[in-house]
């Protein structure tokens, strides 16, 4: 399993809150510190899902953040391509404390049998 962990600004009002979640349920985690969380073409978030993509034993992804620095479509084709890769397929767990997943990464996470977790600031 491994853990990406938007650490960006706008989380910091929640870092107590992410910090109690991440010690109860992570202790046995990989762990990625990234800054912001946006789903774009080239993006640190993009970046850090690649870096983790073959490494063995790696079966699940999960991504702390607030989804309020976007997806681009571009973004997503990205993300499905290291997420649904047949040689090493992934499931996407996203929990937000921010804004809801938009569509398209709704369908991603759905597909690759993750799941998504809306939780109050």
């Amino acid at each position: 399993m491994v853990l990406f962990l938007d650490n960006s600004g706008s989380m910091e009002e929640v870092s107590t809150v992410v910090s109690n979640y991440v010690s109860i349920r992570f202790k046995k985690s990989v762990s990625s510190k990234i800054k912001g969380c946006a789903i774009k073409e080239g993006s640190v978030v993009i970046q850090a899902f690649r870096n983790q993509e073959f490494r063995e034993g790696r079966t699940e992804y999960y991504f702390i953040c607030d989804l309020q620095d976007g997806v681009t479509m571009k973004g997503l084709e990205d993300l499905r391509e290291i997420i649904m890769n047949p040689k090493s397929p992934k499931k996407l767990h996203v929990v937000s404390f921010g804004k809801p997943a938009a569509l398209g990464l709704k369908s991603l996470i759905r597909e690759s049998g993750g799941s998504f977790r809306l939780m109050q600031k």
